[in-house]
């Protein structure tokens, strides 16, 4: 029994969002966060933490609404950018799936991404993208 209740405290952590992530095979950590508005169809996270380098993967929570994210686009410090084509249908209140990125030893200096404004039920939407190693 003792086994099962510590297997459950090993499957899921809170973090300051209030959002469950999981604590095995690195920690989900905040890349950067922002509100998106249903008035244009992208916007843009700058992400103000010089150690955000070798991330292999994201995952991005919305509150307040529904969103679709049609393409992100990951630029680096050194210039270089990796774009993702692929749609993130993300649940009011919800998180999108795993998506692979390949930082290596680049850090993320800002993330612009695309999204359907038909989606939105309220007239902003609390973004956040999450990485881990």
């Amino acid at each position: 029994m003792l086994c099962l209740f510590l297997a459950g405290l090993a499957t899921t952590q809170g973090n300051d969002l209030g959002v469950k992530t999981p604590s095995f095979g690195g920690a989900w950590l905040i890349v950067g966060s922002t509100e998106a508005v249903r008035t244009t169809d992208h916007d843009a996270i700058i992400v103000k933490k010089e150690a955000v380098l070798n991330y292999k993967k994201m995952k991005v929570t919305v509150r307040n609404t529904a969103l679709t994210i049609t393409k992100m686009n990951v630029v680096y410090s050194n210039g270089e950018e990796e774009t993702i084509n692929i749609p993130l249908e993300i649940p009011k209140n919800g998180e999108s799936q795993t998506v692979d990125v390949n930082s290596g030893i680049r850090t993320i200096k800002r993330i612009d991404f695309w999204y359907d404004k038909e989606d939105f039920t309220t007239s902003k939407a609390e973004v956040t993208i999450f990485g881990r190693k």
